[in-house]
């Protein structure tokens, strides 16, 4: 089995900065709501919830590409790993943070909430 290098990797987002991306994060998680009754004799009983999705990127800034504000429209999003397997779906960004050192690169990073399903392939 071939392991996946992350140096494929990609993101496109419809309504995001995505030049220079040098990283992502998907967290992909679902509820679990317990139903517990006195007939479970002490052991806790759960079914699955919601699911729902989020993440973020890193890219480096440049000086020819505006970027994203939070909480525009929910857009095309397509995450890529190693250039083959890809997670999509439609995303909003909620959060943009910029940051500047001296001593390195300007940075900008997106934090995005999914809105419907997350697609893995």
């Amino acid at each position: 089995m071939a392991q996946a290098a992350g140096f494929g990797g990609n993101v496109a987002f419809t309504n995001g900065y995505v030049a220079n991306v040098r990283n992502w994060t998907v967290d992909y998680e679902a509820d679990s709501l317990e139903i517990t009754d006195f007939a479970d004799a002490g052991v806790a009983q759960y079914v699955r919830g919601v699911k729902r999705w989020s993440g973020s990127y890193e890219c480096v800034l440049d000086d020819t590409t505006v970027t994203v504000a939070p909480g525009a429209a929910a857009a095309a999003m397509t995450l890529t790993i190693n250039g083959s397997r890809t997670l999509t779906g439609n995303g909003i960004a909620t959060a943009v943070r910029y940051s500047v050192d001296t001593q390195g690169l300007a940075i900008v990073t997106v934090d995005f909430q999914g809105t419907g399903a997350l697609t893995i392939n």
